[in-house]
């Protein structure tokens, strides 16, 4: 009754890991919402759910940010929920992830759920599902430097659109300090990847992360972007996930930030970069 967890920073590839482990086909990831944290205190201490409080958790979930995005009536969630029994919240939580594949014609062995605000919230969702699988994800902070001021050229219009900062200084804290979590959190149930090794080497990433979930690796994993199913509203940002992995994407801060923007996000982030096995620069010219 335990969902795996995908955890990154933004723009750190977490979207891509999700779209490609939905494709497998005894796996359902649904779109972002994270109604399973929200709702957890207001529901933790019930030991015995009857029709009245599952009524007013479908509500809870309906009105919760981004659900509106799975594409899912309040009639299908309310006789999806009122047809079972729950007796933990772990269990009516995990229902509504239930949902989603069903509604996408799945039986699955195993659920997930990708959100990257859990980043900040990684032992409430080991509490909430004792310990459960987490799937953490990370990207050369340059790069995402490089994607946050994209993201910020655009000037997308949308109340989801991510709320990034736009400066090479406040970029490299929010990378480290997000990325500190993930470091401070590896646990035996958990998996590190990075963004780099999913997009050049994407076989024998997911192969290993299909050992570590426990289930055979299939090849339509590598099909996402033919079966993409992020709700069209993200798309404004999330469009290169309907095309096979760009390897164009590494290192592109090389020609997108000034040597001195550079050497700033180093000075800041150098520390972490090096941890996760990211080369700095050591001279003038390097790049």
């Amino acid at each position: 009754m335990s969902p795996f967890f995908i955890i990154g920073n933004p723009r750190s590839g977490t979207s891509l890991l999700r779209l490609m482990l939905n494709n497998h086909p005894l796996i359902s990831v649904p779109p972002e919402c994270g109604f399973a944290l929200w709702l957890y205190e207001k529901y933790k201490e019930k030991s015995f759910f009857d029709m009245e409080t599952v009524k007013n958790f479908v509500e809870d979930v309906i009105k919760s940010k981004k659900f509106e995005t799975w594409g899912i009536r309040e009639e299908e969630v309310k006789s999806f929920m009122l047809s079972r029994k729950f007796k933990q919240y772990k269990e009516i939580a995990f229902a509504i992830y239930l949902i989603y594949a069903q509604k996408n014609g799945k039986n699955p062995t195993l659920v997930g759920d990708k959100n990257n605000f859990y980043i900040k919230h990684i032992a409430k969702i080991k509490e909430i599902f004792n310990d459960p699988k987490l799937i953490f994800i990370v990207r050369d902070g340059r790069d995402v430097a490089v994607s946050y001021r994209e993201l910020f050229a655009k000037k997308i219009n949308s109340i989801y659109a991510p709320n990034l900062p736009n400066s090479i200084e406040e970029i490299a804290h929010e990378w480290v300090n997000n990325n500190k979590f993930i470091a401070e959190e590896l646990y035996e149930r958990s998996l590190l990847i990075t963004y780099e090794a999913l997009v050049t080497l994407p076989c024998q990433t997911l192969e290993k992360i299909c050992i570590f979930l426990g289930i055979d690796y299939n090849e339509s994993m590598l099909d996402y972007y033919k079966n993409n199913d992020e709700p069209i509203e993200f798309l404004q940002w999330k469009s290169k996930t309907l095309e096979k992995p760009d390897c164009n994407n590494i290192g592109k801060y090389q020609n997108f930030l000034t040597y001195e923007e550079i050497i700033l996000f180093e000075s800041i982030a150098g520390e972490t970069l090096n941890a996760f096995g990211y080369k700095l620069s050591n001279k003038k010219g390097a790049y």
